[in-house]
């Protein structure tokens, strides 16, 4: 039996209540400081997501500052070269997860970045509403990959993505979803081109989200980046495993 201690609210909960852009990124910078450890000791978590990005925090003259934040949900955790099983298609989040996650390629602690940046724009900014989703899984994941098409997909990036992946159903559907791309029936709306937003969040936005993997920053040199610049820590990242005990 394992006893977790209680955090009061998840980050999809606290952006969609209208967190502050500098408590987002103070998170967020907790949360990669966990995932680079897990990252150098070879592991994926495979489900980044708001959902379980988990958070205490306390509120004093209308602002909001966060004490504790945990990364959650390991038990989908996988070797870096792993593939994800074709068998539970759904055992991570699917609204998240990288072009190769959903091609059922190989993962690696850059799988893990593109859900990040995929869910801060997303969630933050462009969220997918859950009608336009529908209730059948196949139709639910092209959806999912239309949108990550249009918004991050380079032609050059995505042609060698495509050449990482297997024979399997689900990377003919991605290959199939890219040909619609690449013959302009799935509008392009790049990263640089989004009206509104300064430029180090576009870079940061690209550097996370490429189709190339090998292009996406790691956790540490998202750390790094000039969009969090003055998004000092506070409190620490609290592990699962700090969070839990065993009875």
């Amino acid at each position: 039996m394992l006893v977790f201690s209680y955090l009061q609210d998840d980050l999809s909960g606290l952006i969609e209540g209208g967190l502050p852009l500098s408590v987002t990124k103070k998170t967020l910078r907790k949360v990669w400081k966990g995932l680079a450890e897990l990252h150098s000791a070879g592991t994926v978590h495979t489900d980044v997501s708001p959902d379980n990005i988990l958070i205490d925090w306390t509120e004093a003259n209308g602002s909001l500052t966060s004490k504790r934040v945990a990364l959650i949900d390991l038990e989908d955790a996988v070797l870096t070269g792993s593939k994800p099983s074709s068998n539970d298609p759904r055992s991570s989040d699917y609204r998240w997860q990288s072009p190769e996650a959903s091609a059922l390629g190989k993962l690696d602690r850059y799988s893990d970045m593109f859900s990040f940046g995929f869910f801060v724009t997303k969630k933050a900014i462009f969220a997918i509403p859950e009608e336009e989703l529908g209730n059948r899984f196949a139709l639910q994941l092209v959806t999912v990959v239309d949108t990550q098409l249009s918004y991050f997909a380079d032609p050059g990036d995505l042609v060698t993505l495509l050449a990482q992946l297997d024979e399997n159903p689900r990377a003919q559907m991605f290959r199939d979803r890219a040909e619609q791309f690449r013959s302009g029936l799935i509008p392009r709306y790049p990263v640089a081109s989004w009206p509104g937003f300064d430029d180090n969040f576009k870079t940061f936005i690209a550097g996370l989200t490429s189709f190339d993997p090998r292009k996406r920053m790691s956790a540490k040199q998202a750390l790094q980046h000039r969009w969090l610049a003055g998004a000092e820590d506070a409190g620490r990242l609290s592990t699962l495993a700090e969070l839990a005990c065993s009875l």
